[in-house]
């Protein structure tokens, strides 16, 4: 399963995902001019997108289970809560 996350206005949306173990996320910059950076900092899951220019699009592979929030190093309010089963 591919999902797809916009990035735009400093928000992610949707804002709470519930997935499958497997799935994969698709991170599409929706902006026109602001630069994003994807990360996740948990004991299962590690993810750094980097710098994320307006328009590209970055890949993330759910593959443990459980809770995990994707936090933008640029945007500290920007948060998505991804629960994996």
């Amino acid at each position: 399963m591919v999902r797809v996350v916009l990035q735009k206005g400093r928000h992610y949306d949707p804002k709470d995902l519930f997935l499958q173990r497997g799935a994969t996320l698709v991170l599409v910059n929706g902006d026109d001019v602001a630069v994003h950076h994807a990360f996740i900092e948990a004991d299962r899951l590690r993810f750094d997108g980097g710098d994320q220019e307006p328009g590209s699009e970055r890949t993330l592979k759910l593959t443990e289970a459980g809770d995990f929030v994707l936090r933008c190093g640029i945007h500290p309010k920007m948060t998505l809560t991804i629960h994996v089963q």
